[in-house]
This record gives structure tokens, C-alpha cells and sequence, in this order.
């Protein structure tokens, strides 16, 4: 199995998905670790969260790894906004 992870910032993620699962290949990430995880509060993480599901990667997760010092609650968030995500379906 071949596996991606991208970094925030990608400019249109749902297409970049589509392209990679068209490849067989698993999509990871792109959740913001400096501007959302680390900087950001509950309710930036749990938008940037919905984004990255909506556009169907396969595994939520930052795009790259933590601060040291990023926010229990934002962390929290994430897993939230995934429960929240797959809840609603």
C-alpha cells in the first residue's frame, strides 16, 4: 500500500485526493500544525478538520508533526471534529 501525507496549504485538496485515490494511493494529513494546531484555537482546528474530511483523506492527522507545546483542547478538537464528522453521515 502506498501512502501520502501532505502539508497544509495545499490549494485544492479535493483534487489532489481524487488524483491519489485514483492511484490506489491512501491520503494523510493536512491539518495545519504551526497556524491551526499550535496557534490556532478549538474552533479553527475543528473548520480546518471538516475541510480535510469533506475532501475524503483517508486519514486525519497534522500535516506535519506537533509543537511541543500545542494545546491539549486543540488536539482534543481534531478527534472531535472527526466524531463529529463521521457521526453526522
Amino acid at each position: 500500500m502506498f501512502e501520502v501525507q501532505f502539508e497544509e496549504g495545499v490549494k485544492d485538496l479535493k483534487k489532489i485526493v481524487d488524483t491519489e485515490h485514483e492511484s490506489g494511493v491512501t491520503v494523510i494529513g493536512c491539518v495545519s500544525t504551526p497556524r491551526t494546531l499550535f496557534r490556532g484555537s478549538p474552533v479553527d482546528m475543528k473548520k480546518e478538520a471538516f475541510t480535510c474530511l469533506e475532501s475524503e483523506v483517508d486519514v486525519l492527522a497534522p500535516g506535519y508533526g506537533l509543537a511541543p507545546e500545542t494545546l491539549l483542547k486543540n488536539l482534543k478538537a481534531l478527534v472531535e471534529a472527526r466524531n463529529e464528522f463521521y457521526g453526522r453521515r
